[in-house]
């Protein structure tokens, strides 16, 4: 197998660029930061793909660290050939998640697309996964260490009857490593060790078990003993409930006479009262009525006056503004003829100065009548509301007749200017009584639509008294209705009662029992025999709740004597199993360097080829190295093995390069892969670097050898 050519759209920091590979040895020689390691990272991504998506670190996650500095699609395409002459050519793009990666073979001489190979391609035609690639041809600059794996292991034998038997042994081996972890009975995280201390545990947990049996026998008998005393007390006080009871139900029974006997007196009452307001209501004629027709004009009245005040009864204040304003126009009314008279003497002269005097004596003695007259009826509760009409009026008058004295006594000495002035006041006085009798007017025929205002100058106030009796009515007629519904109710309330109780029986009621004890008496004996049983109630439920936790700890400990019998089958299991495990383990091992045997030989040959030709030194007849069953080289000094991790650094190196030519020879017996190098030699001092020099001539013979450096020196 061969490389042909690759061509990168975008990987890492490589861009646009194109690569063709020859058979043999395929130097590349480019500065440091050229991206080397990037197109030998792409060669191997082509075959199996991006690795390390679950890495947070970016130099561990391929499509964190390959991902173009531009961003975007990355990608390109390598075109290969197999041994038996076919070639091909992979197509790759990689997105932001995997689920956006494609992936196309084609047939490299068609151009067509081809189904011989997946996307897998790298493990079907090399037959190993990427981990085991790396540790093989894919050599990079400080990864010469290499390792077995499971495909390593089974690619190397290559005679088993099912290579798969090496595949999985790897596989196998860690698991029961992993099991004989967790069973280890050394270790505290291991089942065996932990399941020991947890036995332990349990065992020391029943050393009070005899002491909480035999408490619990004892709780039981006293338990037993107040169960028998407290069944004594609950006798005792059923008697006296019943004794209670039964005074209960007589005091019960007596308050429903008590109320029986109330509510007949408050229908009486009731009855009393309405028949009263009624007299008030019909006067006289109240006697002459039957109930009927008392009943039907009380209705018609309450239609008619419900009718008026639909829009609601006048309160004492709109009240007080209407007497108001008619007290205020019939003041300027009597002014205004004042005034006029006032006018006319001023005219005469000074005829008739007798006749005005006579005028202010009678209309004085005429506001004093008024005024005696309307106290008269406000202190009687003859009318409340014409009485008051009365007096405003007899004092409107005296306070007019006061002006006119004093506006004649000026008079003569006005001007005829002042003439003007009078006869402008007397308008004045008119706009005024035409506004207010307008508005006396307008709130009147709210209550009485049908009444007649046509004539302002003539208007009569006596709708207003009208109105304050029919307020009087209205009131009044609502509290018969008040009265009557309220026997209604008191009446109703009787009739439920009779129904739902036993007069006779309340009316023959009689205190129970004989030795005339009381209902207090009997209270506090019960109150006291109950305080008795609950006492003895709380001391038996502490007992028990005692009785139930010893219980509970008896439970407990039984069960942990359960579970310490379990325990220890389950202990014997896991012993079983760890000790089957390390027998099974031992054997497979066993098996397993019985089977490497057959081909340690030829590796440690072929190591030995590759290392002289990297030591450069012909005179060594032996090498100071020896390999294991596990193909782990040691070095042979002073009579012992020791790691190479001891050598120096270019030591190792060659140590792993030897290792890793010998895994390839033997693992590849057709269809030889190429090998990548990424500078391999930058820890060889200048002594070795020609036998790496011969080295890489050498496996150019039998692979195509990519080969990456930075210096000359290792060209």
């Amino acid at each position: 197998m061969k490389l042909i050519s690759a061509k990168i759209e975008n990987f890492g920091k490589l861009h646009d660029r194109s690569i063709d590979f020859s058979g043999g040895l395929n130097v590349f020689l480019r500065e440091n930061g050229f991206g080397k390691t990037t197109l030998a990272s792409f060669i191997r991504v082509m075959f199996y793909g991006l690795s390390g998506d679950r890495k947070s670190q970016d130099e561990d996650n391929d499509r964190k660290k390959f991902r173009p500095w531009q961003g975007g699609t990355f990608g390109g395409e390598l075109v290969f050939e197999l041994s038996e002459g076919r070639s091909y050519r992979i197509v790759r793009t990689f997105g932001e998640r995997k689920a956006q990666d494609t992936f196309t073979l084609y047939d490299a001489e068609t151009n067509l697309p081809s189904t011989d190979f997946s996307e897998n391609i790298g493990e079907e035609i090399l037959k190993i996964d990427e981990r085991s690639f790396r540790r093989t041809v894919f050599i990079g600059q400080q990864e010469l260490e290499t390792g077995m794996t499971s495909q390593i292991n089974a690619k190397i034998g290559n005679v088993s009857e099912d290579p798969e038997d090496m595949n999985r042994y790897e596989t196998v081996m860690e698991s029961i490593k992993d099991e004989v972890n967790n069973l280890s009975p050394n270790r505290r995280t291991g089942a065996i060790f932990k399941k020991r201390m947890e036995l332990e545990i349990l065992q020391s947990e029943f050393k009070n078990k005899e002491a909480l049996e035999k408490e619990l026998t004892g709780s039981a008998e006293r338990l037993k003993n107040l169960g028998d005393e407290q069944r004594t007390r609950a006798k005792n006080i059923e008697i006296l409930n019943s004794r209670a009871m039964a005074l209960s139900q007589y005091q019960d029974t007596l308050k429903d006479k008590m109320k029986y006997e109330d509510l007949i007196e408050d229908i009486s009452e009731c009855e009393k009262r309405l028949m009263e307001i009624q007299r008030r209501h019909f006067g006289a004629e109240a006697d002459t009525l039957t109930p009927e027709e008392r009943s039907s004009r009380i209705n018609h009245d309450m239609r008619e006056l419900d009718v008026r005040f639909r829009n609601g009864v006048p309160g004492e204040t709109e009240l007080r503004g209407i007497e108001k304003r008619i007290s205020r126009i019939q003041f300027l009314h009597e002014k205004l003829d004042l005034m006029e008279q006032a006018g006319l003497r001023t005219r005469g002269k000074g005829y008739g100065g007798e006749f005005s005097n006579l005028t202010g004596i009678m209309v004085c003695i005429l506001s004093v009548i008024l005024i005696i007259i309307g106290a008269y009826m406000i202190f009687t509760d003859l009318s409340l509301v014409i009485g008051v009409c009365i007096l405003a009026a007899g004092l409107s008058m005296l306070i007019i007749m006061l002006i006119s004295q004093a506006v004649s006594g000026n008079h003569g000495h006005k001007s005829s200017g002042g003439n003007e002035r009078h006869r402008q006041t007397i308008d004045e006085v008119y706009e005024e009584i035409d506004k207010l009798t307008s508005e006396v007017v307008m709130y009147l025929m709210r209550y009485y639509p049908k009444a007649d205002f046509s004539d302002p100058d003539n208007v009569d106030f006596e709708a207003f008294r009208s109105l304050g009796n029919d307020i009087l009515r209205y009131n009044r007629l609502c509290d018969i209705k008040g009265f009557a519904e309220e026997l209604a109710l008191k009446r109703r309330e009787k009739a439920e009662f009779e129904q739902t109780h036993d007069i006779e029986k309340l009316r023959n009621a009689m205190r129970p029992g004989e030795d005339g004890e009381s209902f207090e008496t009997l209270s506090r004996k019960l109150q006291e025999t109950t305080e008795e049983y609950n006492e003895a109630v709380e001391t038996i439920n502490r007992l028990k709740l005692h009785s139930q936790n010893i219980e509970k700890e008896l439970e407990k400990i039984y069960e942990k004597e359960r579970q310490y019998v379990l325990g220890l089958d389950e202990l014997r299991e896991l012993e079983q199993r760890y000790n089957l495990l390390i027998l099974t383990r031992d054997h497979i091992e066993e098996a397993h360097n019985n089977f490497t045997k057959e081909y340690m030989a030829p590796l440690m040959s072929a190591f030995e080829k590759f290392y002289r030709i990297l030591i450069n030194t012909n005179g060594l007849r032996e090498i100071p190295y020896r390999m294991d069953a596990h193909f782990n080289v040691n070095f042979i000094a002073d009579g012992r093995e020791h790691s190479t991790q001891l050598l120096s650094a270019g030591f190792r190196n060659m140590v792993e390069l030897a290792r890793r030519m010998a895994f390839i020879e033997a693992m590849y017996q057709k269809e030889k892969p190429f090998i990548l190098l990424d500078d391999p030699f930058v820890n060889l001092d200048d002594y070795k670097i020609p036998g790496a020099m011969q080295f890489l001539d050498e496996i150019a013979r039998s692979y195509q050898v990519i080969y990456f450096t930075c210096h000359e020196s290792r060209q």
